[in-house]
């Protein structure tokens, strides 16, 4: 979304604004773990609490359910740790959470 490229298979939701993507959310798979990421430009700041951009980030937890193997994510804000731990990450060690719930499908 900034700059270069990312250099792992993304699975992602975004927002759209006018046309124009201003936010992603979804799972990274890097090599050795999955990572649970979020950015955001600054025209979305507004609409983060708003119902549709929740359900948006709730509906990007289904690549977190079904990604086999480790998941981490890190937190760069009060506001992060507050909805990761929300959503069912479980706090590791300092901006970092772990998804540590079992696949059902």
């Amino acid at each position: 979304m900034y700059g270069e490229g990312y250099p792992f298979t993304v699975q992602a939701n975004v927002a759209v604004l006018d046309g124009k993507v201003v936010g992603i959310c979804g799972v990274a798979k890097h090599p050795e773990w999955g990572l649970f990421f979020s950015d955001f430009k600054e025209e979305l700041r507004p609409y983060l609490s708003s119902v549709t951009i929740w359900r948006g980030i709730k509906d990007a937890m289904r690549y977190v359910e079904r990604y086999a193997g480790p998941l981490v994510s890190q937190a760069s804000s009060v506001e992060g740790c507050m909805n990761l731990n929300r959503l069912g990450f479980s706090h590791l060690h300092g901006v970092w959470y772990g998804w540590l719930k079992q696949s059902h499908s």
